[in-house]
């Protein structure tokens, strides 16, 4: 039978046994004994949930409000404080080989019992086999920002492993469940040979993105598009998508399974039913393994099983109904309750894998499904009070006339739909702001409106996407090339509006997660939202006041540069921004220096158009939009630029920046040897600070050098020089060194430069990214009359 509400402590055990399970595991990382407190501390809970000991019903009701959201708290803070932490403890690994993805040449996968991601050559491993890797070459490393910028969670890359650097120990197991994995791989790569039948690229790489998780047929920033936008979550396979193709196909398709099945028992069995084979002619039983089929052809990817299993458990849950006995009487009965379900799930997820914890995955997965639970219902409640008419449509217009019954219906349905659409899209994007803020450093307003108006785009794209997969032709492959237009169409009008996306400010994630608490408060509590909005405004305006020096910043990132410079009551300058042989140079390094540094208005040179100087330019110019461009400007970078940027550049010689600089401010100069591409064409930048010289070079070291050098262009001392060309040889070097004189040298490198040894021989003081990191120095002013130094450069 349905039994009374359980007492206060007992209503939800699983919620119960999540947070204390999560208390624990925290606990225990201070040691054994805190953690077996929290243990007999939950002991103590729960009995009083049966036996109800009145001495300590005070404490317990008391401590029962805050356990929940205490826990909660503190599980984000430590995951994403030590997420970074994790390093790589062996260089030997060994495990069974499960294949995430695949081109012509390589294919990239993992170890079923954890290690990290690999990319192998093609033919190398199957399935299912036992490998031992032992790769010689040390994994691709990420850009860095200086120290005292907070590291951010990273995204490690697949290592790669040569041929013979494979071991093969045991053939994939000869057992059922592995005969069905592969052959659902083999089902995954059929349907993405007949994706990759679609003639139109942009449609090829979303249908296989959205369908399969394959994202390596993406044009080149799609991707970005969808994150500027604030709709990323609907470019990765998720919980949403799986929502989507259930609605679309999975319940159709059980509930016409489910009726064949019941006409063939009904045929044999001459109409009797019995019970047994009514759970076999029930939808739910055929959805759920429909969907379990889906799992492996999406990519098998973590929010996807949380999806496909939490909807599975609905729909069995189903099954087991309340029904009347015999005598009337109602018995059994099981309802689906989501935060249980919810806790349930994570609390599966963490006993498999503890470092779970610390995924970006099941920090948004869980912190969206949280928020969608607890308080989309209450903001849905919110903006009916504050729509007109309640949120209903009337019967009788404002000039008196009765609208047509049915065309009222049709709005009253569009306007239920959008209130919910925004209610529910509001509270998963507020539960995650905390992590996104804290992790990214942007956020895009549009995310919330756009989701909404790209849901029914989506759900007919997705819905004509595995129609082709099961049925290829040219009227649906149309359909899709026209879909996806309007999709990227939709995504580019949003873009153009300001703020996509929102550069924000580094903080601390206790202070961003109780703001969000407080908003989410605030659909209760009148109060609160006056609350709230201080709290924001608290988060967004800077922290930190202007700069008092001139700040210069070169950051790690290898056979590339990348250097910073903030000046006292100016605008920040950028001197290139690119690498060959790192990763996440502006994800990694740049965005969050610059997030630390509260960025206001950025003046972009750029020394010329080679990618270890220009790569993360593209990435620059959509979230800070430069004041000012300088040097060289490729014909992609010039079409992204706002309208209202000024640029400038020359042919050769010297050209003085004029940004309406006031007395004693800043002063810029750009200089170039020579015209023409590629790097001896590369100009420099020459920065003059009250009595201070800063001198960044680009990769002319020949001809183009020579010329700057023979007409004067270089006018020393300088108290820091940018050496050219990554510290490489150059003829030019005594002549460098004399008309620059240095007294500080950096060289932005990704190995040893070249120059070392004769700098080292010359006594001079220099430093490299390669062996010192990230570099940053701060220059006091010297006091000089600026008169005086402008007097200085007219003797040149």
């Amino acid at each position: 039978m349905i039994e009374d509400d359980p007492p206060a402590p007992l209503r939800r055990p699983l919620v119960t046994l999540v947070c204390i399970a999560l208390a624990a595991g925290l606990c225990a990382q201070a040691g054994a004994l805190a953690s077996l407190a929290v243990w007999a501390l939950a002991l103590v809970w729960l009995a009083r949930g049966v036996t109800r000991p009145p001495f300590i019903d005070r404490f317990v009701d008391r401590l029962a409000g805050g356990l929940g959201a205490g826990v909660l708290v503190t599980w984000l803070a430590v995951a994403l404080l030590h997420a970074h932490t994790q390093s790589r403890p062996h260089r030997l690994f060994e495990g069974t080989w499960r294949q995430d993805a695949q081109d012509a040449e390589s294919v990239r996968g993992h170890f079923e019992e954890g290690g990290g991601h690999f990319e192998l050559p093609r033919g190398a491993a199957r399935e299912g086999e036992l490998l031992r890797l032992n790769p010689h070459r040390e994994p691709a490393t990420s850009a860095r920002a200086p120290d005292f910028v907070r590291r951010r969670q990273g995204y490690a890359p697949a290592q790669q492993v040569d041929l013979d650097e494979v071991t093969r120990l045991a053939p994939p197991e000869a057992n059922p469940a592995a005969r069905m994995g592969r052959a659902a791989l083999a089902l995954r790569r059929a349907g993405l040979a007949r994706i990759k039948r679609l003639e139109d690229r942009t449609t090829r790489g979303l249908a296989a993105a959205l369908l399969f998780g394959d994202r390596s047929l993406l044009p080149r920033g799609l991707a970005d598009l969808f994150t500027r936008t604030g709709t990323r979550h609907a470019l990765a396979v998720s919980g949403l998508h799986v929502a989507l193709v259930a609605a679309l196909w999975i319940w159709p398709m059980g509930s016409l399974i489910a009726w064949l099945v019941g006409l063939v028992i009904g045929a044999s069995r001459s109409g009797r039913r019995t019970q047994k084979h009514s759970v076999w002619t029930a939808p739910e039983l055929w959805r759920a393994g429909i969907l379990a089929l889906l799992v492996p052809l999406a990519g098998s990817g973590a929010p996807v099983v949380r999806a496909a299993l939490a909807l599975s458990l609905a729909q069995l849950a189903a099954i087991f109904r309340p029904h009347q006995d015999a005598d009337g009487k109602l018995v059994g009965g099981r309802r689906a309750d989501g935060l249980s379900l919810w806790a349930l799930a994570l609390l599966f997820e963490w006993l498999n894998d503890p470092r779970c914890l610390a995924s970006l995955s099941v920090l948004l997965s869980y912190g969206a499904t949280l928020g969608l639970l607890l308080f989309a219902r209450p903001a849905l409640f919110w903006l009916r009070r504050h729509t007109p008419g309640g949120g209903r449509v009337a019967a009788v217009g404002r000039l008196g006339h009765p609208r047509p019954a049915a065309l009222r219906l049709v709005a009253q349905r569009l306007l239920d739909w959008a209130l919910c659409g925004l209610a529910a899209s509001f509270a998963a994007n507020l539960a995650t702001l905390p992590v996104v803020w804290f992790v990214f450093g942007e956020w895009s307003w549009v995310g919330t409106p756009a989701t909404l108006l790209l849901l029914p785009f989506l759900a007919a794209f997705l819905g004509l996407a595995w129609a082709y997969v099961l049925w290829p032709n040219a009227l649906v492959a149309g359909w899709l090339d026209l879909l996806c237009d309007l999709q990227i169409a939709l995504l580019k009008g949003f873009d153009a509006l300001p703020g996509t996306p929102t550069n924000l400010p580094s903080r601390p994630l206790w202070a961003l997660l109780a703001v969000a608490l407080v908003s989410m408060l605030a659909v209760h509590k009148k109060g609160a939202a006056r609350l709230a909005l201080a709290g924001w405004s608290a988060l967004i305006l800077p922290w930190h006041g202007p700069a008092r020096e001139l700040e210069v910043h070169a950051l790690d990132v290898g056979h590339g540069t990348a250097v910073v410079v903030r000046t006292p009551g100016g605008p920040t300058w950028l001197f290139d921004a690119g690498s060959r042989d790192r990763r996440g140079v502006a994800r990694d390094a740049l965005a969050p220096l610059l997030r630390e540094l509260d960025v206001g208005r950025l003046v972009v040179v750029s020394s010329h158009n080679d990618t270890d100087h220009s790569g993360a330019l593209p990435w620059l110019v959509e979230r800070y939009p430069p004041l000012f461009w300088a040097g060289a400007l490729s014909t992609q970078l010039a079409e992204r630029l706002p309208h209202g940027t000024a640029r400038l550049d020359l042919e050769a010689g010297r050209l003085e920046l004029d940004l309406g600089r006031s007395e004693g401010a800043l002063s810029a100069t750009l200089i170039r040897g020579a015209a023409g591409e590629g790097n001896e064409g590369s100009r420099d930048l020459e920065l003059r600070w009250q009595g201070r010289s800063v001198l960044l070079t680009g990769d002319a070291e020949g001809h183009g050098r020579a010329r700057s050098l023979q007409a004067g262009h270089l006018r020393g001392p300088y108290d820091l020089l940018l050496f050219p060309h990554h510290g490489s040889h150059t003829p030019w070097l005594g002549k460098i060194l004399a008309e620059t004189q240095p007294t500080e040298i950096w060289i932005s490198s990704g190995e040893r430069p070249a120059v070392a040894r004769e700098l080292d021989r010359r006594g001079l003081e220099w430093s490299s990214t390669a062996e010192a990191g990230p570099l940053s120095r701060r220059f006091p002013g010297s006091g000089m009359d600026p008169a005086m130094d402008r007097a200085v450069e007219a003797r040149y």
